[in-house]
């Protein structure tokens, strides 16, 4: 899967699987019910990582081939890596070429980490 076709999915089910995630009259994981899933497990561990430490939304852009995630949205109070640090994710040829990028995770389409801004 490339790039391209990666951050389409991640886009489509962010914005239609996890558009509600901020009720607080659900429980913790009923959103999951309806989530699609990206087509890359690195994408969705994020996704329920930082949903699960208080995100509500996420935005998703392209840069020059590169995918970034962050959270724009987070809980009262929500504060850690998942939250407030900027995630990117790529093709695996183009790791060499992103200043900082410190990969946490791959899979067989991307390769997926944070950006180091210290």
């Amino acid at each position: 899967m490339n790039i391209f076709k990666s951050y389409f999915i991640l886009s489509l089910a962010l914005i239609t699987g996890c558009a509600h995630i901020g009720n607080k009259s659900q429980s913790n994981t009923r959103w999951l019910d309806s989530y699609e899933a990206s087509g890359t497990l690195c994408v969705d561990g994020y996704v329920v990582n930082s949903a699960a430490a208080g995100c509500k939304h996420w935005t998703v852009r392209n840069i020059d081939g590169i995918g970034e995630i962050r959270c724009t949205e987070k809980q009262s109070g929500a504060s850690n890596h998942w939250v407030d640090k900027t995630f990117v994710f790529m093709q695996p040829t183009n790791v060499q070429e992103v200043p900082g990028f410190f990969p946490i995770c791959a899979d067989a389409s991307i390769v997926f980490g944070v950006i180091n801004l210290q």
